[in-house]
């Protein structure tokens, strides 16, 4: 057996470091939401009202969750925060032992007449006289590769020109996701200047789980799909830290070691976990002004549910008024191969205020949705951009009653079903300059699967809307590093329908994330869009800006100062006010947290235009939003 090459010998060990991988999509609002602020004689369907996404296993950072996004993004906005693509080991230079000085001259060869590159350990054969030939290999790009090696072919072949030739064949290797490789020449009796190079591509030997407390080191191998004797890829080992990484209770490393036979490796998953229940509790100020805008929330979450890696949730949330009860739910099961089944639903009731003495409006609605969800392999787009995504596949049931009552006598009594399937896609595209994060959900309700999924009842909740519809919501942010540890935020977030859509399905435009300066649920519309841009500081501590001690780690914050536009209206106008409402706003946020118990993000918007929907939001003026989390 020949003796090592350099790069045997180089590919000792490295680490693999990743983020935890997030791609949010559990999408569990409130149902039936009005539009704009109720007046007195609208039918109270369930509340307006913003409530944070219940913790799972696609919204990592969800605030309330445990480890919170102080990256300057919203709560509940959807947006995934994505591993960056797995960096290649360092590159080792030419394959082959360097030449020694007096030797590098030499001629090895008169005249290369011919290159077979073979699997080591086989002997590859000339396939029909031609120049290069690598039967065996699986080699997608091999023109590519052709073009490396024929400006050697027809030449002498000194012993460097061999070193540089077998370097070349390694790069080419590398830059093509199998940096698992080396490239050598074994001894051989040279026939009609045909040279015979060994391509060995390493397997994995043996996996092993190091660090893990609380999660069973058999339940990490099941989830990852790595199996001994398999070879690597740059854009499999990315694919799989990010499956690792979705559960938000432990994170995961990769580490490789040289095995105990030659051209294998062995891989450590080196676990960092924490206990797998969360609790928390939070207060804003994101409900409708009809139910009291102070609103306050509280969860659990169970990330080792049943000892099988399932991840459990339930939130109640309730206004301060009384008005509104929210219950919340959320069951994530992880499949073999990169897959996942998500149950998720909530039940709500709502008692809006009203603007006419005695007369009382209620509201009622449920939801069960099933997901399933695939994460589809990393697609390296050079080596410093690459892309990934998860695709889901799913059914939304949801159930709506609005009714109203004078004294003891009812005015209307209103109820609809909705049955939609949605295919939709998730993911992420980082480049050297930041990152781009991609959500889109198309949605289709073909109509009449469901008693009240008819016409008539979806009248009965929002006029001249009906189901057998389709539409589409595409959101995008943009997170750009600036010179100085700034960075910088762009979202946009586009709706088109087929027809007006029951208020569970409209875009609210308006509170935290989305137009601030205007009230949460300033107005809806199936149709709508929505853009805004953000600078944000480096973090910083506040408390030791001024000289407060903490006890153990200090707070990291952000401030950004922001410009808010957004607007909405229906495929089908309704009423006699305008067609579309439009909103702008400019203005300054914090978000932070503090030893990692309590997230804070405050806003404070200056209203640019003025909305006919409410005499409060026909003026301009300033409004501040916030939202408080502790967690355990």
């Amino acid at each position: 057996m020949p003796a090592p090459s350099t790069s045997q010998r180089a590919l000792k060990e490295w680490r693999i470091w990743s983020w935890s991988a997030l791609l949010g999509l559990l999408l569990i609002p409130a149902q039936a939401l009005a539009q704009g602020v109720p007046p007195a004689t609208t039918q109270a369907g369930v509340p307006i009202t913003a409530l944070p996404e219940p913790f799972g296993l696609f919204n990592r950072h969800t605030i309330g969750g445990p480890s919170a996004n102080v990256q300057g993004t919203a709560s509940g906005d959807n947006t995934p925060n994505t591993s960056p693509p797995v960096t290649e080991p360092i590159p080792q230079g030419p394959a082959g032992p360097n030449p020694t000085p007096h030797m590098a001259n030499d001629v090895a060869l008169p005249h290369l007449q011919a290159v077979v590159l073979q699997p080591a350990g086989q002997t590859g054969s000339q396939l029909d006289q031609q120049p290069i030939s690598s039967a065996g290999l699986r080699l997608s790009h091999a023109p590519e590769l052709y073009k490396i090696i024929l400006p050697y072919i027809g030449k002498p072949l000194t012993f460097q020109k061999m070193h540089e030739l077998t370097g070349a064949i390694a790069v080419f290797y590398r830059q093509h996701d199998r940096p698992f490789i080396s490239v050598t020449v074994p001894p051989q009796r040279v026939h009609n200047g045909v040279l015979h190079i060994d391509i060995s591509e390493y397997h994995l030997e043996r996996i092993t789980v190091h660090g893990n407390r609380w999660t069973p080191a058999w339940q990490i191998r099941q989830t990852s799909t790595l199996s001994p004797n398999q070879t690597m890829a740059l854009t499999s080992l990315q694919t799989e830290l990010d499956w690792l990484n979705l559960n938000p209770f432990h994170t995961a490393d990769l580490i490789y070691r040289p095995g105990t036979h030659p051209g294998s490796t062995d891989v450590d998953i080196n676990i960092t976990d924490r206990f797998p229940v969360y609790a928390y509790a939070a207060m804003n100020n994101q409900a409708d002004r009809s139910l009291g805008r102070f609103n306050w929330y509280t969860g659990a979450s169970w990330g080792n549910a049943f000892g099988l890696g399932h991840i459990l949730t339930y939130q109640f949330n309730r206004t301060f008024m009384n008005r509104f009860d929210n219950h919340t739910g959320s069951w994530t099961i992880p499949l073999f191969g990169h897959n996942a089944l998500q149950i998720f639903g909530n039940y709500a009731l709502s008692h809006p205020t009203s603007n006419t003495r005695d007369l009382i409006n209620r509201g009622q609605s449920g939801q069960v949705s099933l997901r399933w969800l695939h994460m589809f392999d990393h697609i390296a787009l050079g080596r410093n951009a690459g892309l990934d995504g998860m695709i889901q596949v799913g059914f939304d049931w949801k159930n709506t009653h609005s009714d109203q009552f004078y004294h003891a006598r009812t005015i209307t009594l209103s109820e609809a079903d909705t049955a939609q399937f949605v295919v939709g896609y998730t993911g992420s595209l980082q480049d050297a300059w930041g990152q781009t994060q991609i959500n889109n959900q198309f949605f289709y309700g073909p109509g009449g699967l469901l008693p009240n999924d008819t016409r008539r009842a979806y009248e009965g909740i929002f006029p001249k809307s009906s189901p057998n519809y389709v539409y589409d919501r595409l959101m995008l942010t943009r997170t750009q590093n600036l010179p100085y540890g700034f960075s910088s935020t762009t979202k946009v977030t586009f709706q088109r329908a087929s027809k007006n859509l029951l208020y569970s399905e409209q875009l609210m435009i308006g509170g935290m994330g989305n137009a601030r300066g205007y009230f949460a649920n300033t107005s809806f519309g199936s149709n709508g869009n929505a853009v805004s841009e953000e600078i944000f500081t480096p973090a910083l501590s506040l408390l030791k800006l001024a000289h407060i001690p903490t006890a153990g780690q200090p707070d990291s914050n952000k401030l950004g100062i922001f410009w808010d536009w957004a607007d909405n209206r229906q495929v089908r106008h309704v009423g006699t006010g305008p067609r579309a409402a439009s909103l702008a706003s400019i203005g300054a946020d914090l978000t932070g947290s503090l030893n990692r118990h309590i997230n804070l993000t405050v806003d404070a918007g200056i209203r640019l235009r003025r909305i006919h929907t409410t005499e409060l939001a026909n003026r301009r003026g300033t409004f501040c939003d916030f939202q408080i989390v502790g967690g355990f």
